[in-house]
């Protein structure tokens, strides 16, 4: 991070966040009543799987997930830097001297519903499996 992130939120009085991050983690979950994925991905799980054969605890995160969620899991996402947005989230619930004022771009809600909306973010099984398989749909 850049040296001078951090006088830089100090002086902030208000900082633009992407949207809530606890808001964004439960929207990654399935609704209840859902098919389940396994219904959903049938020739893909069976590789999920086999990729996760011994890991039930990540098995079982993996199953409570809807579908655009599940392909950031499972085809080896890059690692991030969660950077100053966190740092910014931290120095905005401190009082002496006060944080800085968040407000957020978008709700999680929205930008849940513009994944599930989107034909390219929507996974189609034939496209889960041929990414696992390395090869376009």
């Amino acid at each position: 991070m850049a040296h001078w992130v951090h006088d830089a939120i100090e002086w902030a009085r208000l900082i633009y966040l992407e949207h809530d991050e606890q808001e964004s983690i439960q929207g990654r979950k399935a609704p209840a009543g859902s098919q389940p994925l396994p219904q959903r991905l049938p020739r893909s799980w069976p590789r999920i799987l086999l990729k996760y054969a011994f890991d039930r605890v990540r098995m079982q995160h993996l199953a409570s997930l809807r579908p655009f969620a599940l392909t950031s899991e499972v085809l080896d996402p890059v690692p991030t830097d969660e950077g100053a947005e966190h740092l910014a989230i931290a120095r905005s619930k401190e009082t002496q001297p006060p944080g800085p004022q968040l407000k957020y771009l978008e709700t999680a809600a929205q930008s849940v519903d513009t994944a599930n909306s989107c034909p390219e973010l929507a996974i189609a099984d034939d496209c889960a499996h041929a990414a696992k398989l390395r090869v376009s749909c």
